[in-house]
């Protein structure tokens, strides 16, 4: 059940390939004007905000069960990163709204 409600909310989880201690969930939203996704890493403490176009071009499918840590660290398409320090969660809350993004 846990999967098919990821997969209906387009929220997919993933393993690092060069460590099994890291995972990922990759989110893909509907911006304003194009779509992004969102990886928030479990213990390497940032969030990353993708042009989903550039991800998909430069790393392919987000429903691979597993990626790359470079890939996901990559600077190529990357819209914006965060790193987990105070009060980050209001900063990516405020900068996904500013890209059309809002909580329901």
């Amino acid at each position: 059940r846990l999967h098919t409600s990821l997969s209906s909310e387009r929220v997919h989880h993933c393993k690092i390939q060069e460590n099994q201690s890291i995972s990922c969930f990759l989110m893909r939203f509907k911006g304003t004007n194009e779509d992004f996704i969102v990886a928030e890493f479990s213990n390497v403490g940032k969030a990353r905000i993708f042009y989903y176009g550039r991800f998909v071009e430069r790393i392919g499918d987000i429903n691979r069960s597993e990626f790359r840590l470079r890939e996901l660290k990559s600077e190529e398409g990357l819209a914006i990163s965060f790193s987990h320090m105070s009060n980050w969660q209001r900063k990516v809350r405020s900068t996904l709204a500013q890209i059309g993004i809002r909580a329901s």
